[in-house]
């Protein structure tokens, strides 16, 4: 738990180091986003970020607007890969995903928290 609601709030999570997921996903409007269009590190996305719920009580079956996720897993660390949001798209000018990876894993608490968490200090995308 620990683990995830530091990434959850960490702004070196976007490619300028601006946004982090708790930057649309706001607790204190039911982690989602009041403003019509969320911001993100290019300007405004096409939407307000959706709502975060229990999983467990979900009746969604695909996530985001457009349902391009198939899974909650899926779907975690799209906004982070996406070019408006948070910019580690690997395009357009964009660093990559391995550059974000880079910089966790330079990271000396980022490092520990994914060996409590995992029993490993190596830091990928699926254990995000």
């Amino acid at each position: 738990a620990t683990l995830g609601r530091v990434l959850f709030y960490d702004k070196k999570l976007s490619s300028n180091e601006t946004v982090a997921c708790a930057s649309c996903h706001r607790q204190d409007t039911a982690f989602s986003d009041s403003a019509t269009a969320s911001t993100g590190v290019n300007g405004t996305t096409g939407r307000h970020s959706m709502r975060l719920i229990n999983a467990r009580f979900a009746q969604e079956l695909k996530f985001f607007w457009d349902e391009r996720a198939q899974s909650l897993e899926a779907q975690t660390t799209m906004p982070i890969r996406d070019h408006g949001e948070m910019g580690f798209s690997g395009a357009s000018g964009d660093p990559d995903f391995a550059t974000l990876i880079a910089r966790l894993s330079a990271l000396e608490y980022y490092r520990e928290l994914f060996k409590f968490a995992f029993g490993s200090e190596e830091i990928t995308e699926s254990k995000m």
